[in-house]
């Protein structure tokens, strides 16, 4: 990644929230706030992206934050039908965006395509503290 920024490649919301390019995600929305419902190929939006990181936590954290404030819708359903929580379930135990997420009104059992709600996705992946915490949160 850093070698497509030193090279003054362009790099869009999804790739930016993907690599909690913070900065980037910031700078992106500023010059284009529409960008908070684009939707990639799949129909994940910026929102889905960022729930499965491979930048710094505090960053993907802090991104998911900045997209729901600007009104990323925290329900809306991307590819297989997910939700952004569902992606949490999926691909990366991280409590405190889960809980993010429902701060913010996420349903706690939005069912997919599969009719899979995110904890039977974290049941799936063996992702202990996230089955605990959907639990006590009410997720069937």
């Amino acid at each position: 990644m850093r070698y497509l920024i030193d090279q003054d490649a362009k790099i869009d919301i999804f790739t930016a929230s993907h690599f909690g390019m913070l900065d980037q995600v910031t700078a992106l929305l500023e010059s284009n706030p529409d960008l908070i419902s684009a939707k990639d190929a799949e129909g994940f939006q910026a929102l889905h992206w960022c729930t499965r990181p491979l930048g710094d936590t505090d960053d993907c954290l802090a991104i998911t934050k900045l997209l729901l404030e600007k009104g990323a819708d925290v329900n809306l359903p991307g590819g297989c039908e997910w939700t952004p929580l569902h992606c949490v379930a999926e691909w990366w135990e991280f409590v405190p965006q889960a809980q993010l997420l429902l701060d913010h009104g996420a349903n706690i059992n939005p069912k997919d395509n599969e009719d899979n709600t995110p904890l039977d996705l974290a049941i799936d992946r063996k992702r202990k503290d996230l089955i605990i915490f959907l639990c006590k949160k009410g997720g069937e």
